[in-house]
């Protein structure tokens, strides 16, 4: 496997993303769903914020639910892909929204100046994933809510190890965000499965939302971990997707 640098790594990421602009809204019924468990954890716990951001906002579908669900007085919308954040200024045309094409990985908002944190679906592309979770909370006001959801242990379990990115395990998660001084930590997971008629529309499925950069593997106590698992010939895709909400306490 030949190991490029991060620069180089968020650049396919970018160009896989851009590739997929045409397709994505067509094929993103597990991160719709997503969406929809997500935003109905974040109003079980408050409606009203005045700083929000949505980072991954790819195409504006998390954007959008996020606009019709809460109240706010102001609105952020951040994705690495260009092509798919044009869909999303379009898709928020009249509301009050800005957008930056940008790098979660990369990007450094000032402290304490967002109440809500949502990103649905992104995380697992972080290359730094405690760096970025402990610059958001130190953007994340005392008592505002970080929100996302992301794929775990246990999805593409069908596919080989080496056609499949590494995941983590949700109890690392967990242990992650209390070292970083959250509080009030809500965990849960499902599972969803698609089916396919053929081995090729399944990795089309993949390809048709952008999901196609291979990251590194690492398989320590401090990194993600892999999965090895490889049922040969089984037309299913499993995704395992984890909910987390967590409200940052006092330092």
């Amino acid at each position: 496997m030949i190991f490029c640098d991060a620069a180089q790594l968020k650049n396919k990421v970018r160009h896989q993303f851009n590739r997929a602009a045409s397709t994505y809204d067509h094929n993103n019924h597990i991160q719709i769903q997503a969406l929809i468990r997500i935003l109905k954890c974040i109003v079980k716990r408050r409606k009203q914020f005045k700083t929000v951001i949505d980072l991954g906002c790819g195409t504006g579908e998390s954007t959008v639910g996020l606009l019709n669900t809460i109240q706010y007085e102001y609105m952020l919308a951040v994705d690495i892909a260009d092509q798919l954040l044009d869909l999303a200024v379009k898709k928020c045309d009249g509301y009050q929204v800005q957008f930056l094409n940008a790098d979660f990985d990369a990007v450094n908002f000032k402290n304490n100046c967002f109440d809500l944190m949502m990103i649905n679906m992104g995380l697992q592309w972080s290359l730094q994933l405690p760096q970025t979770l402990k610059q958001l909370s130190n953007s994340l006001q005392v008592g505002g809510i970080l929100a996302f959801t992301m794929p775990l242990v246990g999805t593409f379990i069908e596919l080989a190890a080496d056609k499949t990115n590494p995941f983590v395990h949700g109890e690392h998660m967990i242990h992650l965000l209390a070292t970083l001084g959250f509080s009030q930590i809500e965990f849960k997971t499902y599972i969803e499965q698609q089916r396919f008629e053929s081995e090729v529309l399944r990795l089309k499925s993949i390809k048709a939302v952008g999901a196609t950069t291979l990251l590194p593997k690492m398989n320590d106590n401090n990194n993600v971990l892999i999965n090895h698992n490889h049922l040969a010939h089984d037309p299913t895709l499993t995704y395992r997707i984890g909910i987390f909400i967590a409200i940052k306490g006092e330092p």
